[in-house]
């Protein structure tokens, strides 16, 4: 709890990142490639084929960061920075509420540390997880100023609003936990005057709600699903190991119900009760924005964690508790630093293959993907076709480009169907509902999908771990680059089209 330990941990969770340039979370590199399109010039080939402008969004937070860094470090040395930061700042809002909700009995906060390289985190979401890491920060310095409301409120007037700009999500976690601790206070004095501390978030949530009523809110799903929600539960820090990390689950569950069978008491329990009925009542889709409420699992448990109070547990326990933690968080960052070497050398593979690909042309990426247990350590090149632009200027079928939520529209669309996400990736036969037609499925074959791309009107076909089916031939396609898993091919007969939108 002193400043050296907490700056080692912080140190400590930023280890894995330093064996990559480009942080192998599943989404970073499709982050990468709109920050590309963000950054470029009106010389750029990316121009023609994407526009984005600049305006006001609820998702901004690692955008308007890498535009402030990336002329010092580079479009990936920006994000990587941020990644880096982000990962320590969540360590050091840990610590920062333990100090302040819970300082003689924080001895489940070890347990909390992995789930630091959690959901999000392993996904990706930077702008949730940078937005997380400033709510914590938040929180605790909201539970520092308790008894000195007039310089919390001065300050959390305009970071709240702020938060909420850096992702809404994320950042409006701030929101949750202070008012669900101010509503606690107040339920238990049966005093509702009480809940008047909360006055200084007023101003986000008006924001927040003025902002979904006439902003530039987005149109897709949202959807409410059990399954999905379940799914959350149990892989709150998945990464390699399905035994260690299910293990980690349920270890972390019985270290709970110990530690309350044996004396140990929430404090500030309202912050972690507004957490999880927020991840009760969150959909998973919102606004065509996946995963929402599995991103809101390692957050809930690492403020549980971090305020189990077990000051009045026996001595022994609590300090086996606190180095069964650290044992943990030190064998799964051995297992993550690990990983990363791997994924790092997988992502340098891959990239050979932009050295084939001429700057300003047209790529139409598929990248095989897994289901299922089969997939529990995932290969996460499922963006990695967006560094085509970012290194080479390149147009690419994998963006993101939902309403409201990137300022990205993509202007080139050689199809209806393959033009943006998902539109890149195809699935093993065991993953496809085959009895289901091709346009009612989310998943599809690679042999079902060759027959229906738009080969002529792009200018190479890049297979990501997946091969061309057995017999299937196409003389359009020559291969020019592989490196065993993955081929890139060129289109030798594609008709020149300029960008338009079909």
């Amino acid at each position: 709890m002193r400043w050296p330990a907490i700056a080692l941990f912080a140190c400590a969770a930023v280890l894995p990142l330093l064996f990559t340039a480009i942080p192998p979370l599943i989404d970073v590199p499709g982050h990468l490639g709109r920050y590309a399109i963000q950054a470029a010039g009106p010389e750029s080939p990316l121009r023609s084929y994407f526009d984005f402008r600049w305006a006001l969004s609820l998702n901004l937070g690692v955008d308007l960061a890498v535009e402030a860094l990336r002329h010092v470090f580079g479009l990936a040395g920006a994000l990587w920075v941020v990644v880096a930061a982000t990962t320590a700042l969540t360590v050091l809002g840990l610590f920062l509420i333990a100090r302040a909700g819970n300082p003689q009995g924080a001895y489940a906060l070890s347990w909390a540390l992995p789930f630091v390289h959690g959901f999000a985190f392993r996904h990706g979401f930077v702008n949730f997880s940078l937005g997380m890491a400033l709510s914590l920060l938040g929180f605790a310095g909201w539970l520092h100023l308790a008894k000195r409301q007039r310089l919390r409120a001065a300050l959390i007037l305009p970071f709240a609003p702020m938060l909420l700009v850096v992702h809404a999500v994320g950042g409006g976690l701030l929101i949750v936990m202070a008012g669900g601790r101010e509503a606690w206070r107040a339920w238990r004095a049966r005093d509702w005057r009480l809940a008047l501390a909360a006055w200084p978030l007023a101003p986000a949530i008006a924001f927040a709600a003025a902002f979904l009523l006439f902003g530039n809110a987005g149109g897709g799903e949202t959807r409410w699903v059990l399954e999905r929600k379940l799914d959350g539960l149990m892989m709150p820090v998945r990464d390699q190991y399905i035994l260690l990390d299910i293990g980690t689950v349920l270890l972390t569950i019985a270290v709970l119900m110990t530690g309350w069978r044996a004396g140990a008491r929430m404090r500030e329990p309202g912050a972690v009760i507004a957490m999880a009925l927020l991840f009760i009542a969150a959909p998973a889709l919102l606004s065509g924005v996946a995963h929402v409420d599995s991103r809101l699992v390692p957050v809930l448990a690492m403020l549980a964690l971090a305020l189990l109070d077990w000051s009045m547990v026996r001595a022994r326990l609590r300090l086996c508790v606190m180095i069964a933690g650290l044992v943990l968080f030190a064998v799964r960052l051995a297992v993550t630093t690990t990983a990363f070497v791997g994924y790092g050398a997988s992502y340098a593979s891959e990239m050979r293959a932009l050295d084939h690909i001429e700057r300003g042309s047209r790529v139409l990426a598929l990248t095989q993907v897994e289901c299922g247990l089969a997939g529990w350590r995932e290969a996460r090149l499922d963006h990695v076709s967006n560094l085509a632009s970012v290194y080479r200027d390149a147009w690419v079928n994998s963006h993101w480009a939902a309403a409201g939520v990137q300022l990205l529209e993509i202007r080139y669309r050689p199809s209806a169907a393959y033009y943006a996400d998902p539109s890149e990736f195809v699935w093993p036969d065991r993953c496809v509902d085959k009895a289901k037609p091709f346009e009612a499925r989310s998943r599809h074959m690679l042999a079902e999908t060759m027959a229906r791309l738009p080969i002529d009107r792009v200018d190479y076909l890049w297979l990501i771990g997946a091969r061309l089916p057995a017999g299937f031939a196409d003389p359009r396609l020559v291969p020019i680059w592989s490196n065993g898993g993955s081929t890139l091919f060129a289109v030798r007969a594609a008709v020149p089209n300029p960008p338009s939108r079909l």
